[in-house]
């Protein structure tokens, strides 16, 4: 066979067919194919690389006239299928990138809100703005036992991730042996979605104490997009199996917790429940296509159909759970959390604070237009069930046993506080940290 002579399809041909051969003989080694050597699967895919072995390793100029115009019209549709397969990876690669968005189930929770709010006017003001978004677009997520996610470490100029997965706080002294170490725990308002490293509530808690306190302090913020209050309680329970004991611990919570019982019609499961038991419970399909799962036109295809499911979204009301039934299982599963936290507390002798977050829905802020906006667009269902759940909570705050109420923390603002429903602006980030601090302090300064 002289490789000079062989036509662009002939070499398609044998290409794929080599490849192909490879697969066959040594597919079950490696995961490709089968669980034996030379299961069904490995015959036929031998047997499809021999025959294209064949067609393309025959010399044309010997060849009849039909061999060689199968040669040319096999080799030709195997190119012009090839060419159309790398021409839609490459599609769907520059359409993710654009969009900013991996296919996760905690990505399409996270990142509900974040993506949209690029383009509000608040946003148009800030110089920063352009930058932070762009490196929000690349926050990833890795799985871990028992949490199911936490956030994948990174570096930029506005978003800074460590190797435990923790938001890095600025100017932060954990490398002095005697500071202050302050675990916070919370979800994405606590993590600080929507602002720089610089802008976060940790960031203006470490601002706050060092204008107060002489002391060194270490916080580390282990704040989690989406994260409800039994993830941060198993958070805390790991990092204390890790012989990782703080001085002291704040707990910021509410919105996510209600989030999750009005995505899952019931309390004390993870947001996005139901997409990743579906995934878990499905038969795990072949291999080939498990390998069609992992290209960028399969991730593409999932996003537009997830994101299509989201506009028919199936929530508590849908499955006909009564709201005032639900908001009191919100409760009485956060009470539970509490009182684990609580304990370990106890036994491991730190301090804890829970504080309960406030919320668009339910804020004595004269909202300007934009909040407005946001606060209108809020899925009525959902306010249905959060307005009760903070009714109910009312009666729950008890300084004596360390749970504060912030929900009426942002009312007297007249700047933009709310850059969607949740997140907070750097100036609602400051006036949450105050008040976190003025609570903390005097108990501290007890302490010491």
């Amino acid at each position: 066979m002289n490789i000079r002579r062989l036509s662009l399809a002939q070499l398609a041909l044998l290409v794929i067919g080599i490849a192909l051969g490879l697969a066959g003989l040594f597919g079950a080694r490696i995961g490709l194919i089968g669980v034996q050597p030379f299961s069904g699967g490995q015959i036929i895919v031998l047997l499809v690389a021999v025959l294209l072995i064949y067609i393309g390793a025959v010399d044309r100029s010997r060849s009849t006239r039909g061999l060689a115009s199968l040669q040319r019209g096999v080799g030709g549709v195997i190119v012009i299928i090839a060419a159309t397969l790398i021409g839609m990876e490459f599609f769907s690669l520059l359409a993710l990138n654009m969009i900013g968005l991996r296919v996760t189930a905690v990505d399409n929770t996270a990142r509900q809100t974040g993506d949209l709010t690029a383009n509000l006017s608040y946003y148009r003001e800030v110089e920063w703005a352009a930058q932070y978004f762009t490196d929000y677009s690349h926050v990833g997520f890795d799985y871990v036992p028992y949490l199911v996610w936490r956030h994948r470490p990174m570096e930029s100029a506005t978003i800074n991730i460590d190797a435990n997965g923790n938001r890095r706080t600025p100017d932060t002294r954990c490398d002095d042996a005697n500071a202050f170490t302050l675990f916070v725990f919370g979800g994405s308002t606590m993590w600080g979605q929507g602002v720089p490293d610089e802008y976060t509530i940790p960031a203006y808690l470490q601002q706050e104490w060092d204008a107060r306190q002489s002391r060194p302090l270490c916080i580390v913020n282990f704040g989690a997009w989406a994260y409800v209050s039994t993830q941060e309680s198993i958070l805390l329970l790991t990092e204390l199996q890790q012989g990782n004991i703080p001085d002291a611990a704040v707990f910021y919570d509410g919105h996510n917790d209600t989030y999750a019982a009005y995505q899952n019609g019931r309390a004390g499961a993870h947001q996005n429940f139901r997409t990743f038991a579906a995934r878990f419970s499905a038969e795990t399909p072949p291999p080939l296509v498990q390998m069609l799962q992992q290209t960028y036109t399969f991730g593409l295809i999932r996003l537009f159909v997830e994101s299509q499911a989201a506009l028919e979204s199936v929530t508590y009301e849908s499955m006909g759970v009564d709201a005032d039934v639900l908001a009191q299982d919100v409760i009485n599963a956060y009470d539970v959390n509490r009182s684990v936290i609580e304990g370990l507390a106890g036994r491991y002798d730190f301090d804890v604070w829970f504080f309960w977050q406030p919320d668009i829905l339910v804020t004595g802020k004269v909202l300007n237009e934009q909040e407005t906006r946001l606060r209108d667009g809020i899925d009525p269902p959902f306010v249905r069930l959060l307005t009760r759940t903070y009714a109910l909570i009312e009666s729950e705050f008890d300084p004596n046993q360390n749970f504060y109420s912030l929900m009426r923390a942002l009312d007297n603002s007249e700047d933009t506080i709310w850059v969607d429903y949740v997140h907070l602006s750097p100036e609602g980030n400051a006036i949450i940290a105050r008040a976190m601090m003025d609570v903390i302090e005097p108990e501290l300064e007890i302490a010491e």
